[in-house]
């Protein structure tokens, strides 16, 4: 993963870090102004943890907000972060379907990355649609 250091200042939608995955690269935009306190020592030594952990120890850095009100009138939060977080993954396995073909709850067979046989084309869709501020 490349990304900011501690002490970086951020602008929110501006260029935070980015993930490179088999000659492909994700890009990861800041959701608020602020400055970066801590980054994930993790990562640089293990990043296979963004796939295994996202929401636990996978984590890339922690942002101090500039302007906490400001930055908190922008987000999501409680019932509308669910609704939006479900709308976005329904819609991502409709495309991922559409684009890969047969999921396994459709009677495909699991694969251990479904990127990795993505067209170029498919995947900077998929990264513009879903990973794009």
């Amino acid at each position: 993963m490349l990304g900011q250091e501690k002490g970086a200042i951020l602008k929110r939608k501006a260029l935070a870090g980015e993930v490179k995955k088999g000659g492909r690269n994700a890009y990861l935009f800041s959701p608020i102004d602020g400055i970066i306190e801590k980054v994930n020592p993790e990562l640089t030594e293990n990043s296979s943890i963004i796939r295994k952990s996202p929401y636990g120890k996978g984590w890339f850095f922690i942002i101090k907000p500039g302007n906490i009100d400001d930055s908190l009138q922008k987000l999501y939060f409680g019932n509308e972060a669910r609704k939006w977080f479900r709308n976005e993954g329904k819609q991502l396995f409709n495309r991922l379907k559409e684009e890969v073909g047969a999921l396994v709850q459709d009677g495909g067979e699991p694969i251990e990355d479904l990127f990795s046989d993505m067209s170029e084309e498919d995947w900077k869709s998929i990264a513009k649609d879903f990973l794009s501020m």
